[in-house]
């Protein structure tokens, strides 16, 4: 009978005590309704629109397919018109550097040309070089798609992290509530003398602690919408804006045995790598360049024109057009050529020795995204049981609330509780889909956000 009126003392004292509390719960701060609203897909458009590194990549592909161009018209005869107009010595027109007859010593003081010079056989020099321009073209390419996919990388992390500060600074609320429940509860037993100050004195720093870590949640907030900002290339980083969830990934995991599986996906996929593949190429064409060098170069030379030819020895029929093939073969050059050959190797050891060191790169990132799979997996499931404990708690507690045998305030702990589970889940889905965004990333596949 004692314990029974005890019981039922308590009850009310506790709904005395946590009536208040009850009644007004603490609400989730959120950004301002007069903030823009920023989407996810919103967010990758307006920041791929601000990356220098884009802008660079698209500016080196230009440059790659002006080479291109470059290396092609070397295959086409060269066209140039040259005259003279001079008075002194016939050897004058050797400073001027003139092809045809304005070159020769054979007039008296003005002469013109059309002249024509064609390659007509090197070995492959031209040929190699056109082979490594066209290669590196594609791997400019390439290279502008994987600064593409970066970019957007850093601006889907960013974003995402930035939703989950605001779980988490929900999830800090949260907890400053519960604490305050505690406190208030503390305080109301202390004065029924049912427990010690100190348990009260404890309570109110566990909610002094809670209070600070509110606080925490939302400078961290206010940072992770900063680095957002910076990652979209934003000039201004303290804009508010207001973050839209995004619905979860629909598409699992790709199956993979493992994680060498993984990698040899990888490596067909990923636009460094084929990008590297292409460079290799591109030196490999470089070696064959080098080794031309030294052997002979067959070209050809007309020049149809005129000039003042007066006591010349020039045939009449040499006096308006001349013609010539002509052969170079290196000799002697200090082994220069040797030289270019060895460096053009060693470029390409280099290359192989940086696709190694790629590789093992995305080895490592392969490896960590399957590692951080399973892991995700597991914590969300673990999360959606104690959600279903929690929502069974709630309507335990609900019952006996309605009953009177619990005081209201025990309700709003249970929902509060609850909450704090939601919360978690939200971080754990935002984790999930950040691991399978990365994962796409990892096996350079299409991305999906």
């Amino acid at each position: 009978m004692k314990q029974a009126f005890q019981y039922t003392w308590l009850v009310a004292l506790m709904a005395a005590g946590l009536g208040a509390a009850a009644q007004s719960p603490v609400a989730p701060q959120t950004q301002p309704t007069s903030a823009p609203v920023l989407t996810l897909d919103a967010a990758v458009t307006q920041g791929l629109q601000h990356q220098p590194d884009l802008q660079l990549a698209v500016a080196r592909v230009l440059g790659a397919e002006a080479r291109v161009a470059e290396a092609r018209a070397a295959f086409y005869p060269q066209i140039s018109l040259t005259g003279i107009v001079k008075a002194g010595l016939p050897g004058s027109t050797n400073a001027l550097g003139l092809v045809g007859f304005p070159a020769t010593p054979f007039f008296r003081n003005i002469a013109g040309s059309l002249n024509i010079e064609q390659t007509i056989f090197d070995f492959g020099r031209l040929r190699h070089t056109l082979r490594a321009q066209k290669l590196l073209q594609q791997a400019a390419v390439l290279q502008q798609t994987a600064a593409q996919r970066n970019a957007t990388l850093l601006i889907v992390r960013a974003y995402r992290l930035a939703l989950t500060a605001e779980s988490m600074r929900a999830i800090a609320e949260n907890e400053m509530a519960l604490k305050r429940l505690d406190r208030e509860e503390a305080q109301a037993f202390a004065r029924a003398g049912l427990r010690s100050q100190y348990n009260a004195a404890i309570a109110d720093q566990q909610f002094a602690q809670a209070e600070a870590a509110k606080i925490q949640s939302y400078q961290a907030e206010d940072a992770a919408k900063a680095a957002l900002r910076v990652a979209m290339g934003l000039p201004d980083i303290a804009s508010p804006m207001t973050l839209v969830a995004p619905a979860p990934q629909t598409q699992p995991f790709p199956p993979l045995a493992n994680i060498a599986e993984a990698m040899t996906l990888a490596q067909s996929k990923r636009p460094e790598l084929q990008a590297e593949a292409l460079e290799a190429n591109a030196l490999a064409q470089q070696v064959q360049v080098a080794h031309a060098d030294r052997l002979p170069q067959v070209g050809g030379f007309g020049a149809a024109g005129g000039g003042r030819f007066d006591d010349a020895t020039v045939k009449p029929e040499q006096q308006h057009g001349v013609a010539a093939i002509g052969a170079s073969l290196p000799v002697f050059d200090g082994g220069l050529r040797k030289a270019r050959i060895r460096g053009a190797l060693a470029e390409v050891q280099a290359e192989q020795a940086r696709g190694d060191q790629l590789r093992q790169t995305i080895a490592r990132e392969v490896n960590d995204i399957v590692l951080q799979n399973a892991s995700a997996v597991i914590t969300l499931a673990s999360l959606r049981q104690q959600e279903l404990l929690a929502e069974a708690e709630l309507q335990g507690v609900t019952a006996q609330v309605e009953a009177r045998l619990l005081a209201p305030a025990a309700r709003h702990r249970a929902e509060l509780r609850l909450r704090q589970w939601q919360e978690r889940i939200t971080v754990a889905h935002l984790t999930q889909d950040e691991v399978q965004f990365e994962s796409e990333f990892s096996l350079g596949q299409d991305l999906h956000f």
